[in-house]
């Protein structure tokens, strides 16, 4: 896989987990696997909580959630795997993260960039998600 294109992808998936810590904290659960019952009985699945005084906002949805903190919008999707890697959702993040290299990684190039990472063993799919091994 490209290295860029590799190290945007950790610099994501480091961003996801410090959103999940951040919502886990406020949501007291420990874990995804807790979140998962509070997600389907969401009456409404956008919340505003508070972590060290800073207002983040989330949005639960069908696949995973999203956490914005007034600058970036970091949305994930996740299976009883861990947190999946959608090409879609990583070229968001690009696009406000490092928006001078979002010309570079379409989602297109993310993507076919991944499934030539399956053929070497980097990345694996599963439910529509990629995980690296």
């Amino acid at each position: 896989m490209d290295e860029i294109l590799k190290q945007l992808t950790i610099e994501y998936l480091e961003a996801v987990e410090d959103r999940c810590s951040l919502l886990f904290q406020a949501l007291n659960v420990k874990n995804k696997f807790e979140l998962g019952p509070i997600m389907r009985q969401c009456q409404e699945p956008r919340k505003e909580f508070f972590v060290n005084g800073k207002r983040y906002e989330a949005y639960l949805h069908g696949r995973g959630c999203n956490v914005f903190d007034g600058q970036i919008n970091i949305d994930w999707d996740f299976d009883a795997v861990g947190y999946g890697i959608n090409p879609h959702l990583l070229s968001y993040y690009i696009e406000q993260s490092a928006p001078e290299l979002n010309k570079l990684y379409p989602e297109a190039r993310i993507k076919d960039e991944f499934e030539k990472a399956l053929t070497t063993g980097e990345l694996v799919k599963r439910c529509f998600l990629y995980y690296y091994v």
